[in-house]
């Protein structure tokens, strides 16, 4: 019978420093480069029409055999185009900046879920979310 064990964290992983992943081979390789936002609006646009020509295709140029199915299909391809058309919206200008107002200090909730943790995480988690990770 397998029975969860309740073990103290290694102290170890405490002193540990993250590891930076993004090396000067990694960014020279590009393995990175979808993260600059950089959409081609040509694809979107492309990928605009041809999702809403293969809509109009389906809708129009088939006989359903089977009604409900084909209206599923229908409201399918239906939630398809607003997704689509969502993202290139999201996705189309990216290189709007907002101002920064560095004197903004509004209070924030904050939900920290715990279940069976011991209490001293809870409580750096809680001194890290009021004064900053420490």
């Amino acid at each position: 019978m397998n029975r969860l064990r309740h073990e103290k964290p290694d102290s170890r992983l405490q002193d540990t420093v993250p590891v930076d992943r993004t090396d000067d081979d990694a960014k020279r390789n590009g393995r990175f480069a979808f993260l600059h936002g950089n959409a081609s609006k040509r694809l979107l646009a492309l990928n605009c029409v041809l999702a809403t020509v293969y809509f109009l295709v389906l809708a129009f140029g088939f006989q359903p055999g089977n009604h409900l199915l084909f209206y599923l299909l229908i409201a399918g391809e239906v939630f398809h185009l607003i997704q689509i058309f969502g993202f290139s919206y999201t996705i189309w200008e990216t290189k709007h900046s907002s101002a920064f107002e560095a004197s903004f200090d509004e209070p924030v909730d904050v939900f920290i879920t715990v279940c069976g943790e011991p209490m001293d995480i809870p409580r750096d988690c809680k001194g890290c979310t009021r004064h900053g990770v420490s």
